[in-house]
């Protein structure tokens, strides 16, 4: 089954012959198909990012320095449009004029009585297909909500913080437990230690925004700035890595915000089918007990569809709670994965895990030529000069394909690849991108 191989291109072309190019990945888990939104040149958003060409990698300052902090807002600052970078708002701006955020969702308006954003002075219906929001339980086509049968998503929100994160980071480890943090921006910059420590435990690391606003009642530019900053401060602080997932604070999003963050940044939306409520702890109505029971139900009730459970290292008690319930998971059959890794996907945009080696990515600004995303975190194209390109797809197994194709003239190059019994051809630089990526999708699912 070539769905179980790395597939390897190398081709050389004219940088000015390569299409900007946007497609959907599928993946088979358990018989179903599993499907990432399109991805896309988030690279030049960021600047350098190869860690395995010493003459072109980004040094960064070290993790906590002055430097490093002089590089990021101020902790929970309230972002504004002035927050942004000005790659980000012409990204931003690029997007729009595609057509790719919708013009007719406005921005919510917080109401205080119900708990929850409103939309039109409530004359618009949240749970609709304009609006779609997840604070009424409407589900976007690319939300991950639900785990494959019969797994578990571990994933925590709100931290690192100091009183809490050290104990659920020990219990972890002690476990050989990976589990996705859906961070705060400003708590990394507060916790750095924390950080690391969650890092170096070899944890995905995913976004949680840099204030943890409610991000359907802000402008489209602060949506920019939230994520923005979350992704720089993840990326200078983890050797160059964009997380690939983020969970909207208060699972709050909508049809504008999903739009902004998949099509700017390329980062799929989390949210759950469980709320633990462990978040009331200690003060709220809702007591460790209680906690404890919810967990217990869920871990003891039906496979299908598995389990994404908000949880939170927020307190010492939420975080023990999850703790005491663990051993439940595997002593009822679960299988405990990271999100990512619940459906066999990297957990960043530009590198599978906390270790592997970190995809290059272009510099617009520096004459490159057109920055090219393929698909996600296995599946990424990167130009490594002006003449250069090296794409490669990663799948579970380990195993390899080589797939080769060389210029036939300046400006057109011929693909051929034998990928087990399939043999592949195309020409026509333009097409030629578009062939390879089609190339590897098949082969996956052949």
């Amino acid at each position: 089954m070539l769905s179980n191989s790395i597939i390897l291109l190398i081709f050389s072309l004219q940088s000015a012959c390569l299409a900007h190019l946007h497609h959907h990945t599928a993946r088979k888990i358990h018989g179903e198909n599993w499907y990432h939104p399109p991805d896309h040149s988030v690279h030049h958003l960021f600047g350098r990012q190869s860690t395995t060409n010493s003459s072109t990698a980004e040094v960064f300052p070290k993790v906590g320095s002055k430097e490093w902090k002089a590089l990021f807002p101020t902790p929970f600052e309230t972002l504004t449009k002035d927050a942004a970078k000005p790659a980000w708002l012409d990204a931003l701006n690029q997007v729009k004029a595609q057509g790719l955020i919708p013009t007719n969702v406005p921005v919510g308006k917080f109401n205080a009585t119900s708990g929850y954003p409103e939309y039109n002075g409530g004359q618009l219906d949240p749970k609709g297909d304009v609006v779609c929001s997840a604070s009424y339980f409407c589900r976007g086509p690319d939300d991950v909500w639900d785990a494959p049968e019969g797994h578990v998503g571990i994933a925590f929100d709100d931290g690192p913080l100091p009183t809490s994160s050290p104990l659920l980071y020990s219990f972890l480890k002690s476990q050989n437990q990976t589990a996705t943090h859906f961070f705060i921006g400003s708590n990394i910059y507060q916790n750095f230690d924390l950080f690391l420590q969650a890092f170096d435990n070899g944890d995905d690391i995913a976004c949680h925004t840099w204030s943890h606003p409610y991000m359907t009642t802000i402008s489209d530019e602060a949506v920019v700035a939230e994520l923005g900053w979350l992704l720089e401060i993840v990326r200078v602080s983890s050797g160059g890595r964009i997380p690939r997932y983020w969970r909207p604070p208060y699972g709050d999003v909508d049809n504008r915000v999903r739009a902004i963050a998949k099509y700017v940044f390329g980062l799929t939306t989390v949210i759950w089918n469980h709320d633990s409520l462990d978040w009331e702890l200690p003060e709220g109505p809702v007591t460790s007990a209680g906690v404890h029971q919810n967990y217990t139900t869920w871990y003891s009730g039906p496979k299908a569809p598995g389990l994404v459970i908000l949880s939170h290292e927020l307190t010492t008690q939420s975080v023990q709670a999850w703790i005491d319930t663990y051993p439940l998971i595997a002593q009822n059959g679960w299988i405990a994965k990271s999100i990512p890794d619940l459906f066999g996907g990297g957990w960043y945009v530009n590198a599978r895990n906390d270790t592997s080696d970190v995809v290059s990515g272009i510099q617009v600004a520096q004459g490159q030529g057109t920055p090219v995303w393929s698909g996600y975190a296995e599946e990424t194209a990167s130009l490594g000069s002006t003449t250069h390109l090296t794409f490669t797809s990663t799948v579970v197994d380990g195993s390899t394909v080589p797939i080769t194709a060389s210029p036939t003239a300046t400006g057109s190059a011929a693909l051929h690849a034998n990928a087990g019994n399939r043999r592949f051809s195309a020409s026509d630089s333009p097409a030629l991108l578009a062939a390879l990526l089609l190339t590897a999708a098949i082969a996956r699912l052949s």
